[in-house]
């Protein structure tokens, strides 16, 4: 454990009271939970060994690991998931209804904690197939709509899709299954919000519609224009590539709203004159992180405008504070 770890008592803060709307409510349960701000942090706490380092940095460790490990004791926590631990399909005209199926997945991504990739699920043990970490189902069901205009118009709705799980520690929180290793949590509840508009997907127990988050209602940018090759601009303006480049911050941003970490992450570009993405390199903090993998991610889909140049690198950075 490093000096920097020190401040693992800054990994939660104590929610803030909410009144009970029934007698089981999310609300409810969730009323005093501890917000989990750094998944990183509360996978060290539980699972370090602290055996790197002279004895003295040894014994430094196991004090943080174990002060910490202690406030988590009987403790509820309040985490975000993975906005994939919900999975929607297609629209299903014949049953009229979107097939829904929730998952106990906070980070089967995984996270870097030191020197490996640890996972977090929730409810039982995890299973791993072709190399993944898949969790408990928690909720499998469909939705049902009057049309499919109806349905697509929800599914828009899902963009800043936020999945909350109201855990606690077991005994045994450690697991290692098929070369796979993390922290397994016990389900107390869980939600699914749509921010933009506070509603909510699925709750269990009940959850209560919250304020709408306007802040996360940013429209989605428009494609860039599909011009003939080698015609267009000479090359790529700053007002084109800041374009071309939102839903990679918007993908950065939502990540930062969710694990809460700041830093900068790096991209260098190669781009076609027909405006595909020949090759994206990132580096910075973000690196082999939940962030970067977002950025990573959101980079597959980006495209540029055509321009008359041939190839070219442009660097770009992304700051989240």
């Amino acid at each position: 454990m490093r000096a920097s770890l020190a401040a693992a008592a800054l990994i939660l803060a104590v929610a803030a009271p909410r009144a009970a709307h029934a007698d089981d409510t999310f609300e409810q349960k969730a009323d005093g939970a501890q917000i989990v701000r750094d998944l990183g942090e509360l996978a060290w706490t539980l699972t370090a060994a602290c055996d790197h380092g002279t004895d003295t940095e040894q014994r430094q460790c196991r004090h943080v690991r174990d002060a910490r490990a202690a406030g988590l004791a009987g403790a509820t926590l309040l985490v975000d998931a993975e906005p994939e631990a919900l999975h929607v399909g297609a629209w299903n005209a014949t049953k009229k209804s979107i097939a829904l199926t929730l998952t106990a997945c906070v980070l089967c991504e995984g996270v870097k904690v030191e020197d490996k990739t640890l996972y977090v699920v929730a409810g039982n043990a995890p299973r791993v197939e072709g190399g993944r970490v898949k969790a408990t189902v928690l909720q499998d069901g469909a939705r049902p709509f009057s049309d499919e205009a109806a349905a697509k118009a929800w599914l828009k709705s899902l963009r800043r899709l936020r999945v909350q799980l109201l855990v606690k520690v077991p005994e045994k929180a450690k697991w290692k299954i098929d070369g796979k290793e993390g922290v397994l949590f016990d389900v107390v509840g869980y939600r699914v919000v749509t921010p933009c508009d506070g509603g909510i997907v699925l709750a269990s127990p009940p959850a209560a519609t919250l304020d709408p988050d306007k802040a996360r209602c940013r429209a989605a940018t428009a494609e860039p224009a599909d011009l003939p090759a080698g015609n267009g601009p000479d090359a790529l303006t700053q007002s084109m590539v800041q374009a071309a480049m939102k839903p990679v911050v918007d993908a950065a941003d939502t990540c930062f709203e969710r694990y809460g970490v700041a830093g900068t992450a790096k991209l260098m570009i190669t781009i076609a004159s027909d405006g595909t993405v020949i090759d994206s390199q990132q580096v910075g903090e973000f690196q082999d992180t939940p962030t970067g993998k977002c950025i990573d991610k959101a980079m597959a889909k980006v495209s540029f405008p055509r321009t008359k140049k041939g190839r070219q690198t442009i660097g770009y950075p992304i700051v989240l504070q």
